[in-house]
């Protein structure tokens, strides 16, 4: 039998949500929610007590980290797919001030096929955006754009399976374009400003690797780390605790090739 791209999509989704149901009346979601993770990073005072300066990151380096796959949803999205007053609950703090891993996972569906326990990063956005790597993106028979977000650009289809409901997104998916996020001070020193697109080294060990046309993030609110998709990482053999370096000429450890 013969079907479009679009009746696969709801065919999955309609089995994803029936599943799901299943998996509420056994009581795997019944309402008592997982014992949130403890901050990966200290906040406030404490985190500007122990935060390098930007010399220090300069010749350091900063943590490189894996952002895999994992989605940011609307106020309004979050209660059509969890339910009429949901809101984003913490499960574990990121790096960056005020960020964090939630709760809340959901299912993505594409056209080929379907990825579940997809994480909800919070706090809610203004619009909502899922991104994976170009694997993920094999998997789900889908093609999208490497963007910074959807802010900056048309992403691709994806339809979002939750616990109480479903939601299609004509232009929410991409492959997230890799970037580091940096305080002014330190953009400063290390030669760079907003919208630059730079060459950086992750010394991992006989695997490391330099990528080139990073994207160069700065706020107030930043502190120094470096965003690579899952693919990425695995190509530069990224463990916990990895660095990364800028080779930019004021950042002193700058080679031929970026003279």
């Amino acid at each position: 039998m013969n079907i479009s791209q679009e009746q696969l999509v709801q065919l999955v989704t309609r089995e994803v949500l029936a599943q799901l149901g299943q998996q509420l009346g056994q009581g795997s979601a019944n309402g008592t929610r997982a014992e949130p993770g403890k901050p990966t990073t200290p906040f406030g005072a404490e985190a500007s007590a122990g935060q390098p300066s930007p010399d220090q990151i300069a010749a350091e380096g900063f943590p490189c980290n894996i952002s895999a796959r994992h989605g940011h949803l609307t106020p309004e999205h979050v209660e059509q797919l969890f339910g009429p007053g949901q809101r984003l609950t913490p499960f574990k703090y990121l790096y960056q001030e005020g960020q964090f891993a939630s709760e809340q996972l959901v299912q993505i569906v594409g056209p080929r096929g379907s990825i579940s326990n997809v994480r909800i990063l919070g706090p809610e956005r203004s619009k909502s955006q899922f991104e994976v790597s170009r694997t993920d993106s094999l998997t789900l028979g889908v093609t999208p754009p490497i963007l910074q977000s959807v802010n900056h650009g048309t992403g691709a289809p994806i339809t979002i399976v939750g616990p109480r409901g479903s939601v299609h997104l004509p232009d929410s998916l991409i492959r997230a374009k890799r970037h580091v996020h940096l305080h002014p001070d330190e953009a400063s020193t290390l030669g760079v400003k907003d919208g630059d697109e730079v060459p950086v080294e992750i010394p991992a060990g006989d695997q490391g690797l330099v990528f080139y046309n990073v994207l160069i993030r700065t706020d107030p609110a930043f502190k120094a780390e470096m965003h690579i998709d899952t693919d990425e990482g695995n190509a530069a053999g990224v463990q916990p605790g990895a660095k990364a370096m800028l080779l930019t000429p004021r950042a002193g450890i700058c080679r031929t090739f970026c003279r």
